[in-house]
């Protein structure tokens, strides 16, 4: 792989509210690693909405969870979840992937 990504677009998020993203996965190379965020759809390079959190996967399947608070969202700007792979060689499998809002 080189430099790719997945990336689910997020119209509902709200600014300024707590969010848990809970996901397995596994990795067929056990030094793979990989940037998760929460980033701008347009003008991505301006940073991230709350979320930017390396993970890094073993070959079993392991269960990640974070907790994290959106800044202020842009209007026009919605955000986007997006796992970044980079150049991540092998293969990578996720389940169970769930981003919730975290009712006080």
């Amino acid at each position: 792989m080189a430099n790719e990504q997945l990336s689910q677009s997020l119209e509902g998020m709200k600014s300024a509210t707590k969010y848990k993203l809970t996901f397995d996965a596994k990795a067929a190379d056990i030094e793979s690693d990989m940037v998760i965020t929460v980033a701008r759809s347009k003008d991505w390079s301006k940073g991230h909405y709350g979320l930017f959190k390396k993970v890094k996967f073993t070959k079993e399947w392991q269960a990640h969870t974070t907790y994290f608070t959106t800044k202020q969202i842009d209007e026009g700007n919605a955000p986007t979840l997006k796992f970044h792979y980079g150049l991540l060689k092998g293969e990578i499998s996720f389940r169970n992937v769930k981003l919730v809002e975290v009712k006080k």
